[in-house]
């Protein structure tokens, strides 16, 4: 029977064993923010030039990390199976971009906030790709990511969804230098333990797993499996519990990986059949989610258990794409090849971009078929990557107990404590993972919890101002492609309005950030909300109010020429101190769209007269794309309403677009009611719309 080592014979490396895998963990966190802060960024492409413009601006983001890895590998001379070198540089890059990018403005936070996308992208390849090509490297990676995505939504549950990347104040640097910290103390803790590694000729840095495995991946969690807002928005659930159940359901999805060695690897089930069965379960998953959510009630509790499920399937199909065996024919005693690596890397960004980005453009040039079938496939790409990869007789081989395990190896710390007795660092790994998700739902439950308490149930409200406000926030992205909620919450605030009717309100959109406008704004201000999907669940209209909304209902629009799906939200509030039937709507934007904005108004004034009738004056506010003059104007005016701009403010006032608005499409229609004053308000610049002010007299 071998005999243990003594624990004075452990290692000299084994105080850095936990660096990688933290590596790999902070990487994706960085990652996943980079991708989210794109989306802002590429629409300065789109307002430029169209969807033709962003799509060139996207790919070459996206497959610059090939670019990125190349470069890092002439710079250190290629040194490939001594990676030390390789780590502090691209780490250095990084945290050299994303500070910079933290502290511009206009056009070079653009090209900075794209260059840490790719540098970003290029070393999470270049880490998983070090950690997988040793044993039991694949669960290990695979843990690491999915305590990197928990983290990042315990970090964005803490900012309340709007990044650090958004913030220019101390509370965005101190959230970014801590970050960045981190990534330069596990970038050296893991040059370190990689320098002290003897080079085994038997074992390449390029291994033939399937890397690119990663883009579908890290689209997946972007999109849905570690969005927080995407969970509220899609289930109809509170920010404050769908949130926490993301996150939380991160770190057990990370725990059983790394345990179990599910998808393959090392330990767990090594045939085909976990893979095919997560396969089936991420397809089932992923529809779910996308296919319920306001479908009937309760749903929301579905919504959120197919997100866990997904979550589970998608981390066992990397960890078996990830996980190909050394035996494989295509491995053999060759030199490294540089070329692979950096053409992984460009395959890992493009898979992460092409999926949003196909999913997304279908809003402006409709795909003829649901944009929900994007995802799906992506999710098939995934299990395909999974089932197809390379087979062989002999599983990847873990150390022994006689043979200390490479320095970078976490296998056996991720279950055991190192022979000191103090914790390995695998698991410090997953504790602190575990922590900033459990803090950032913390915050989150707490804040919801404090808005309630400061906020009056609904019912006898304070007399108000009588203020209405209305305005397009164009899913919270300037025309600069910044986001700014802050300045937008204080412009609001400036108003004190009684309630504010609000347009393209993003819920979770990658092309908006990712933040849950709605409940951010409603924390913020100490208002209530409610939402109404219309392009999807995710993008809609938004009523505010100092008190709880009532009678609220949902008017779907004609969807006539397209190329969105709109609707109407309405529901009775008090408004200087009496009840009042508000609606926020927005029309279809295209110039050709006048037949179609004119059945979406008959559909719109055929659902008003029932509170008219009930004694209530009614209020109608938004985005009607429909300049003075015009069909829907006068269709509109035609059925008793008065517009207050033209009663009581100055009719050649214009609202788009910002900096030099030259059109008037944005009104606040009243019927029963007369107007004070009507004032646009010209140096509001954080939509790409003026926001449009009324006072109603008593």
């Amino acid at each position: 029977m071998a005999e243990l080592p003594a624990p004075s014979r452990r290692p000299p490396t084994a105080g850095v064993d936990g660096a990688l895998p933290s590596l790999v963990a902070v990487l994706t966190l960085m990652s996943l923010e980079a991708v989210r802060a794109s989306g802002p960024l590429l629409n300065v492409a789109y307002e430029a030039g169209g969807p033709g413009a962003v799509a060139g601006a996207a790919l070459l983001t996206y497959a610059a990390p090939g670019l990125v890895v190349a470069a890092l590998l002439v710079a250190t001379r290629g040194h490939v199976a001594s990676p030390a070198s390789m780590l502090l540089a691209g780490a250095g890059l990084l945290a050299a971009v994303r500070l910079v990018g933290q502290g511009v403005l206009g056009p070079a936070r653009v090209g900075f906030g794209l260059a840490t996308v790719a540098v970003a992208l290029a070393m999470l390849t270049v880490t998983v790709a070090l950690l997988v090509d040793r044993p039991g490297g694949s669960r290990t990676a695979v843990g690491a990511i999915a305590v990197g995505a928990a983290a990042g939504v315990g970090l964005n549950l803490s900012l309340g969804t709007w990044d650090a990347f958004w913030r220019t104040g101390v509370g965005g640097w101190s959230v970014t230098v801590a970050v960045v910290s981190v990534l330069v103390a596990s970038a050296r803790l893991s040059a370190l333990g990689s320098s002290r590694v003897p080079r085994d000729p038997a074992r390449r840095f390029d291994r033939p797993v399937r890397l690119w495995s990663l883009g579908p991946t890290l689209a997946l969690a972007a999109m849905m499996l570690a969005n927080p807002a995407f969970a509220a928005s899609q289930s109809s659930v509170p920010l404050a519990v769908a949130g926490p159940v993301l996150a939380l359901g991160l770190v057990g999805v990370a725990g059983w990986v790394r345990q179990t060695g599910a998808g393959g690897g090392t330990g767990g089930c090594r045939s085909q059949q976990a893979p095919a069965l997560a396969a089936v379960g991420l397809l089932l998953g992923v529809g779910v989610a996308l296919g319920l959510g306001g479908r009937f009630p309760l749903d929301g509790v579905l919504v959120l258990l197919a997100l866990l499920g997904a979550q589970g399937a998608t981390f066992v199909l990397l960890a078996a794409a990830l996980g190909a065996p050394p035996e494989s024919p295509r491995n053999g005693l060759r030199s490294p090849r540089p070329g692979r690596m950096a053409g992984g890397a460009t395959l890992v960004g493009l898979g992460t971009i092409v999926p949003l980005f196909v999913y997304q453009i279908d809003y402006d040039l409709p795909l003829g078929c649901p944009n929900a079938v994007v995802l799906l496939i992506t999710a098939a790409v995934l299990g395909l990557a999974a089932l197809l990869r390379p087979r062989s007789s002999t599983p990847d081989p873990a150390p022994t107990p006689t043979t200390p395990a490479p320095a970078l190896t976490t296998t056996h710390a991720a279950a055991e404590p190192t022979a000191t007795g103090r914790p390995s660092g695998s698991r410090l790994l997953l504790a602190a993972g575990c922590a900033l998700a459990l803090l950032g739902s913390a915050v989150t439950v707490s804040s919801a919890a404090v808005d309630r308490m400061a906020t009056p149930p609904g019912g006898s409200a304070p007399p108000g101002n009588g203020v209405v406000m209305t305005w397009n926030l164009h899913y919270g992205v300037s025309r600069g492609g910044s986001v700014d909620l802050e300045t937008t919450a204080r412009t609001i605030e400036a108003q004190h309005p009684d309630v504010v009717l609000l347009q393209e309100v993003s819920r979770g959109w990658v092309l908006g950030g990712g933040g849950d406008m709605a409940t951010w704004l409603a924390h913020r201000l100490g208002y209530r909300f409610v939402f109404a999907p219309a392009a999807d669940r995710r993008f809609g209209n938004v009523i505010l109010a100092r008190t709880a909304p009532t009678d609220v209902t949902v008017t779907e629009l004609p969807y006539g020429a397209g190329p969105q799906h709109r609707s109407a939200l309405a529901a009775t509030v008090e408004v200087g101190g009496r009840p009042f039937r508000v609606t926020s709507v927005h029309l279809q934007q295209r110039g050709s769209n006048v037949p179609t904005r004119l059945a979406e108004l008959d559909t719109l004034l055929t659902a008003l007269p029932p509170a008219a009738s009930a004694g209530l004056p009614n209020l109608v506010g938004g985005d009607f794309n429909a300049v003075p003059g015009s069909p829907e104007i006068a269709r509109i005016t035609d059925a008793g309403f008065t517009s207050a701009v033209d009663a009581a403010g100055d009719p050649t006032a214009a609202t788009s677009p910002t900096g030099s608005p030259t059109r008037r499409i944005d009104w606040v229609f009243g019927r029963g009611v007369s107007f004070g004053s009507a004032q646009v308000l010209s140096r509001a610049w954080t939509s790409d719309h003026l926001p449009l002010v009324v006072t109603l007299e008593p």
